[in-house]
């Protein structure tokens, strides 16, 4: 559960430092939450995951994801290198 809470923190926020993903957000005119915010996209992709695997236990994922998003995202805007 836990790594599947690290992998889904790792491509949302890796999926925000994407410039294609931005330029898809601006043709598409959708910049907007959740698909800005890698929290919101986090939380919203962890409660989808218990509703697809219609199993309970990935609802802990819905709640680690997004702390570990943010976790992440904040080391990520520390680094010298921008990313952004």
């Amino acid at each position: 559960m836990l790594e599947t809470s690290l992998l889904l923190a790792l491509c949302v926020n890796f999926l925000m430092i994407n410039p294609v993903y931005q330029l898809i957000l601006i043709w598409l005119k959708i910049e907007k939450k959740p698909f800005t915010c890698p929290l919101c996209m986090a939380w919203w992709i962890g409660i989808l995951l218990p509703i697809i695997l219609w199993d309970y236990q990935y609802l802990i994922v819905a709640f680690t994801a997004p702390l570990v998003a943010i976790i992440i995202e904040r080391t990520l805007n520390v680094l010298p290198i921008k990313l952004k």
